[in-house]
């Protein structure tokens, strides 16, 4: 596990096309997580080369609701008023899925960022439904996240993204899921 640098732009890029889509992540974008303050961008490698990524950004509680549909108070309830990261994507090289890399990877990553940052009390994610399928569900299942709501195609508001499943603007559902970080030295 490391932080991802500019060297790793090409593959996040490349790797976010085949996974996501076209126009989900952009070179443009990819820096901005690499530099920008409050961004978490880690990448995993194998034999030299990356082959799982993980971000995570601080979200502003207005922007968590805006996003999500929840209100203040079932924010505050579930934060305890700290400050929340969006694991916004995680994805593993096609040619390494299903040898047990991405369940380890985001427990780690997240274990490391918590650690560091101990305002953070609320990680969330919005995962990806298509065809009856949850890609990730297991996997953050396993690290402690918790289901809290369905989300009606919250990527199609991205006009230029261009969803592989749906050919054109994303209408694909999202699945909300939440994980309790550094609540106990908060109570």
């Amino acid at each position: 596990m490391r932080r991802a640098n500019n060297s790793d732009i090409p593959f996040l890029v490349s790797e976010s096309d085949k996974v996501f889509g076209k126009g989900y992540m952009t070179e443009d974008s990819v820096r901005d997580m690499i530099e920008g303050p409050e961004h978490y961008l880690y990448v995993g490698d194998r034999d030299g080369q990356p082959v799982v990524a993980l971000y995570l950004r601080y979200e502003p509680d207005e922007v968590v609701c805006e996003e999500t549909g929840v209100t203040p108070e079932e924010l505050f309830e579930k934060s305890g008023g700290g400050k929340i990261l969006h694991s916004k994507f995680m994805f593993v090289r096609e040619d390494v899925q299903k040898m047990g890399i991405a369940q380890p990877f985001l427990g780690e990553v997240i274990d490391h960022v918590a650690s560091e940052h101990p305002e953070y009390t609320l990680v969330y994610g919005v995962l990806w439904e298509y065809n009856g399928n949850v890609p990730v569900q297991k996997c953050c299942e396993r690290n402690g996240y918790t289901f809290w709501k369905r989300l009606h195609q919250p990527y199609y508001k991205d006009e230029d993204y261009y969803c592989i499943i749906c050919k054109g603007r994303c209408k694909c559902d999202g699945l909300l899921y939440i994980k309790s970080i550094n609540r106990e030295e908060k109570q």
